[in-house]
């Protein structure tokens, strides 16, 4: 994120509707948040919580901000916020959040604590993370490039678990796309459009993309 405009730049996390107020909002720096309408930058707050909906966990920092307004336009309904402050003029700022739908306040902060994401990269290049737990990789290439053992030489959506890589084309624009894996591993199916070889310690994964539309395409695999 950069921006030379000379006023505040935010990114919103989460945009809702108050229904009741039975149902509390808490960050992990104030506790339960007051009934009526306010504005908190919550410098360092790892966690935030509408409780009965979901938690929003920043344990890899930011300025989090929260609020509470009423608006005029929807019949005077009040309205949740929480957002990241990145200041003025930022330069390749970056962020990361996590959502856990109907998390209390102990999974929350248990999870704010020691979260099972791991950020592989955040870049302008590539945006990947890695679910521990399932050990399940997502990566957002947006040009060529190469990363935690996967390099492909195109933009692509590509998701690797223990037994599958799946890839697609999203800008509906390449022809044909190359993924290198830095691993052999031995193919039990895969779509009929894909050619792979294996050799020296890695898989080389090429996708005739013609006509794709979109679409993903599959192989699963075996570790050697």
């Amino acid at each position: 994120i950069t921006s030379t405009m000379d006023s505040p730049v935010h990114t919103t996390v989460d945009h809702k509707r108050i229904v009741t107020d039975e149902l509390g909002i808490y960050t992990d720096k104030d506790g339960k948040m007051p009934a009526g309408t306010y504005e908190k930058l919550n410098t360092g707050a790892t966690w935030a919580l509408m409780e009965g909906h979901c938690g929003y966990a920043f344990p890899w920092g930011g300025e989090v901000s929260v609020q509470r307004y009423t608006s005029a336009s929807a019949n005077n309904q009040d309205f949740f916020e929480i957002g990241i402050d990145h200041g003025k003029n930022p330069t390749d700022a970056t962020y990361a959040y996590a959502i856990l739908p109907y998390a209390s306040q102990k999974k929350i902060d248990t999870y704010a604590k020691n979260p099972d994401v791991e950020i592989l990269s955040n870049t302008k290049a590539v945006q990947a993370v890695c679910e521990r737990g399932l050990n399940i990789k997502c990566f957002a290439f947006y040009e060529a490039a190469n990363v935690a053992g996967v390099k492909v030489n195109a933009p692509c959506l590509l998701t690797l678990t223990a037994d599958t890589v799946c890839v697609s084309d999203p800008t509906h624009e390449l022809e044909r796309l190359v993924v290198v894996l830095d691993k052999e591993i031995k193919i039990a199916n895969k779509a009929p459009n894909m050619q792979i070889l294996v050799s020296g310690g890695k898989t080389e994964i090429a996708i005739d993309l013609k006509a794709a539309n979109g679409r993903k395409f599959e192989a699963r695999y075996e570790e050697k």
